[in-house]
């Protein structure tokens, strides 16, 4: 598909949780990418395999999906945890991505972010749940990886957690 404006990105969306998760992170990362897709951009997915057993709903996707080792938390038996390893660089590397986006940099995302750096690929990242907001405490002396893997005006970047350093953000009128 040719996109209007002449524009198609090749991304990898990495994310924590997806299918066949069933919870916000998962179901975001999917209407995502298939948001992506229709869009005429080229998504590739990378997320942590699921328990053994488990059947895996990558198939009936538009987009590749790119499965890496997990381990199951012991205090969260249905969350999985995506572990950092080669595959993510390789996955990124072969796509050709032209941006890498993370659906929160905790493990696995600290591993991609890991990976972009290395291959000099730009980065975006979002916080979808709370679980990252312990690696952003003001005891921490820097986020897990340092974003974005280019320079962004001084302006339009904060170190403090949950503040914003773009001109009028937050609003300081409250309305309601």
């Amino acid at each position: 598909m040719t996109m209007p404006h002449g524009v198609n990105v090749r991304l990898a969306y990495v994310t924590e949780s997806f299918p066949p998760d069933v919870n916000g992170v998962a179901h975001t990362a999917v209407r995502v990418a298939e948001h992506l897709l229709g869009r005429g951009h080229e998504p590739l997915v990378i997320a942590p395999e699921p328990a053994s057993g488990v059947p895996l709903p990558d198939r009936g996707f538009g987009f590749p999906v790119v499965r890496v080792r997990s381990v199951g938390l012991p205090v969260y038996r249905g969350f999985r945890v995506g572990l950092p390893g080669s595959r993510v660089r390789e996955a990124i590397a072969a796509h050709r991505a032209d941006l890498v986006h993370l659906q929160g940099p905790f493990v696995l995302g600290a591993s991609a972010c890991a990976a972009a750096l290395r291959l000099q690929v730009p980065m975006v990242a979002v916080y979808a749940t709370h679980s990252v907001g312990a690696l952003f405490t003001p005891c921490s002396p820097r986020p897990a990886c340092q974003l974005p893997s280019r320079p962004a005006p001084s302006r339009l970047t904060s170190r403090r957690p949950g503040r914003s350093s773009l001109p009028g953000w937050p609003p300081r009128e409250r309305h309601g």
